[in-house]
């Protein structure tokens, strides 16, 4: 009788894939002979020894021969071996208090699998870690395994330094010349010191702004990091803004019949011309003085500053000067028999008195005449002025007259409206009045004029004329009239 052989019971195993290679025999169960063969999966010879990193998972066949009669005897082994978790390698890290949240996993060494639990002292952690808020420590990263294998763990310890504070970007408004600013007090919240400046064209700058000379622009404090952490920096925007100006006071004496006098024009310095003026009285007044309506006093510039810079006032104070009257200028015929006449009576108007007078010649003249013997022509009074007024002059022209001769005849509705300031002779003409009426002289020659009618003025150009008395020889009902008329030459 012949022992069958004993292959064993078959079986099925798992193993990991980190385990020592082990001998398959010792596993089987049951009394299986030795000295049987093995086969892999694949159908080749295999040894004894099974080696979870390198061989093929699977069912391995042991086989002992039998002795005839009896067959051989199978066994069928089967390894499913299962990958060791990797939760990568052990590290420690320092990381900037400002830097951007970041996944643990990413600090471990390694490649780690992912699907891992992150821990801090046993509590669950979250694999997000935002510097400067998530706790600093030692985070441990568990990786499960599949049984017989063991989770996989590895451990990132964090140190977290603290980074550079530049504080927080701003922007400050100036009034030139107003001294020193010293911009790193000027910076929000608590920035570091020791940082460095640069001026807005990035040279290197003190941080003390000078609000005379330096320009405005974007100023830049950079405060270095040290370690992983990188610098920081802020920028402060500086705005420049002119100081307002009004000029510098003073006072200004005018005359009364000074026209429209810009008042801006009265200080002295370069005022700012965007400003307000106001009266003694402290109301709104305009830009502009006249002497003849405004009140003296004192007049108040105010030129507004935009904020920071305050206003400026400037103060004028105006006096204001009668300005002299002479009287108005007249023409007057005087009969050379006439007795001593003052001229001064002659003027019309409200003239001043204690005047001078100067007669055709140039001459000083007391005014008072003597028609006999005084020659005709321009008379000339003048009232002197103050320092803010001009002198005054009134000029009356006087003819000296025989009184014979051509006589004047009886002007009917005719009217002698006086010489005119442009040096003609304006007149009121009747009704169908002839509108060229000749003109002589007085010893009775024709005198060249230029006659204009408007309607019934009638205007006679004498300009060219010297001073004397003319006649016009005019019509009025057919009958013949002569108006007697005193020019002065201009």
């Amino acid at each position: 009788v012949v022992e069958p052989p004993d292959a064993g019971i078959d079986g099925a195993f798992g193993v990991c894939s980190s385990a020592a290679p082990f001998n398959m025999y010792l596993g089987i169960g049951g009394t299986p002979d030795p000295g049987g063969t093995w086969t892999d999966p694949l159908g080749n010879v295999h040894g004894n020894i099974f080696d979870p990193a390198s061989d093929v998972p699977g069912c391995y066949t042991y086989t002992v021969q039998g002795s005839a009669p009896c067959a051989n005897a199978v066994s069928v082994h089967c390894f499913t071996v299962s990958a060791i978790p990797d939760p990568g390698t052990s590290a420690s890290i320092v990381v900037c208090e400002g830097d951007a949240p970041f996944f643990l996993i990413d600090g471990l060494g390694g490649t780690p699998d992912p699907g891992g639990a992150w821990t801090l002292s046993g509590a669950p952690a979250s694999p997000v870690f935002t510097p400067g808020v998530s706790p600093p420590g030692c985070y441990q990263y568990e990786v499960p395994a599949v049984a017989p294998c063991v989770n996989g763990v590895a451990t990132l310890c964090i140190i977290v330094i603290p980074g550079p504070d530049a504080g927080e970007d701003t922007a400050i408004t100036v009034c030139k010349a107003t001294g020193f600013y010293n911009l790193f007090n000027l910076l929000p919240d608590t920035p570091d010191v020791g940082g460095s400046w640069t001026d807005p064209s990035g040279d290197p700058f003190s941080g003390a702004f000078n609000s005379v000379g330096d320009p405005g622009g974007d100023y830049t404090y950079t405060v270095a990091g040290t370690g992983s952490c990188g610098p920081d920096s802020a920028v402060i925007t500086v705005n420049v803004l002119d100081q307002a100006n009004a000029g510098s006071g003073g006072s200004a004496i005018l005359c009364s019949d000074v026209g429209a006098v810009p008042l801006l024009g009265l200080l002295a310095g370069s005022p700012d011309n965007t400003g307000t003026w106001f009266n003694p009285g402290g109301l709104i007044t305009d830009p502009d003085f006249n002497g003849g309506i405004d009140a003296p006093g004192v007049y108040t510039y105010v030129v507004y500053g935009a904020t920071p810079c305050p206003n400026d006032t400037a103060t004028l104070a105006i006096a204001v000067q009668v300005a002299p009257n002479a009287g108005n200028n007249g023409s007057y015929t005087l009969c050379e028999t006439d007795p001593l006449t003052d001229l001064f009576t002659l003027i019309t108007g409200t003239p001043d008195p204690g005047g001078t007078w100067t007669d055709p010649g140039g001459n000083a003249s007391t005014g008072v005449v003597d028609p006999a013997t005084a020659p005709s022509g321009l008379y000339t009074y003048t009232v002197s002025g103050s320092p803010a007024c001009a002198d005054d002059e009134a000029l009356l022209a006087i003819v000296f007259d025989p009184c014979s001769g051509i006589s004047e005849q009886a002007a009917g509705s005719w009217v002698w409206l006086g010489q005119q300031a442009d040096g003609t002779h304006a007149f009121v003409r009747p009704a169908h009045a002839p509108t060229d009426p000749p003109v002589c002289d007085a010893v009775g020659r024709t005198v060249p004029s230029v006659v204009r009618a408007d309607g019934q003025r009638l205007n006679v150009d004498l300009r060219d004329a010297v001073t004397g008395v003319y006649f016009v020889n005019a019509e009025q009902d057919g009958r013949r009239i002569t108006l007697r008329i005193v020019h002065a030459a201009r």
